[in-house]
């Protein structure tokens, strides 16, 4: 046997060994793809058990099929832009009364379920805007203050 045939059959003889060990193995862990968000926003009428009937909003709203679907919404953690209704200072759900026109903004999956999917969990909301009472933006001028007369040099 010349040298060529024997390092051609020792290298057959190693694959052939390391064959049962590669196909033993686990495969390695896999790498999920991060959910891409989208924001929806949806416009309508606010109730108040915390569901809104949806008349409107962006695509994302219109094709996810969420027209004239009553969807609950989660505002506990969502930037509130209305007005104290209730006279209490302070700006909380509360201030949202039934019938209101809001329009609520959340961040959702770019391909988000269907809106009868939705239907079983809130969505949590980003934002809401009431329209029926906006917020009332009062301006207070800033207090003028007068900068210190400087000192005269001395004369040496």
């Amino acid at each position: 046997m010349s040298s060529t045939t024997r390092r051609v059959a020792a290298l057959v003889g190693a694959g052939m060994l390391l064959v049962p060990a590669v196909a033993g193995a686990k495969p390695g862990p896999k790498h999920e793809k991060p959910v891409k968000l989208a924001t929806y926003v949806f416009k309508g009428v606010w109730h108040v058990d915390g569901t809104v009937t949806v008349s409107g909003g962006n695509a994302k709203v219109r094709k996810g099929g969420y027209l004239q679907q009553v969807v609950a919404f989660d505002v506990i953690t969502a930037k509130l832009r209305v007005a104290d209704t209730n006279a209490d200072a302070a700006v909380t759900v509360t201030d949202l009364v039934e019938g209101d026109k809001v329009v609520i903004q959340a961040k959702l999956p770019r391909t988000a379920p269907a809106a009868d999917a939705a239907a079983d969990a809130p969505i949590v909301a980003r934002k809401v805007v009431d329209q029926t009472h906006p917020v009332v933006e009062t301006e207070d001028p800033a207090p003028v203050v007068e900068a210190p007369a400087p000192e005269a040099p001395v004369a040496p």
